[in-house]
């Protein structure tokens, strides 16, 4: 749940404020009205912009040049926990099943050897 929406006021492919509102209009109307008629707002509540880093062809870059890439929401990392938590309770169970099978080589390899004990002891070789 997102408490609040937050904007990054975009004018010449650079962040030049970044503000808090309810929606795109008012994000808009005062980004046109601040920054003039080619500026726009952009939300970026979920990405980890500042003021100068810039946006181009709808991707936000720091001030390095590295992409910044949106965290994901609150529902999105539940998705993906949950599907890391099945192929994790798959790869317990594959190797629940392996140490079960190598159990039971290592109980017939003890009978083994203690036959092959017992026939080395009374000398029938």
């Amino acid at each position: 749940m997102i408490a609040q929406r937050v904007w990054a006021l975009i004018h010449e492919e650079r962040i030049q404020n970044i503000i808090v509102s309810d929606t795109y209009p008012m994000a808009d109307m005062l980004a046109k009205s601040v920054l003039g008629e080619m500026a726009f707002a952009i939300e970026v509540t979920q990405i980890p912009t500042a003021i100068g880093d810039s946006y181009k062809d709808g991707f936000f870059y720091n001030k390095q040049g590295n992409r910044i890439d949106p965290i994901p929401t609150a529902e999105e990392e539940v998705v993906l926990l949950r599907e890391q938590n099945k192929t994790l309770e798959m790869s317990l169970l594959e190797m629940s099943q392996i140490a079960s099978e190598q159990e039971q080589r290592n109980i017939e390899n003890e009978k083994a050897i203690i036959e092959l004990s017992s026939i080395i002891a009374g000398g029938n070789i």
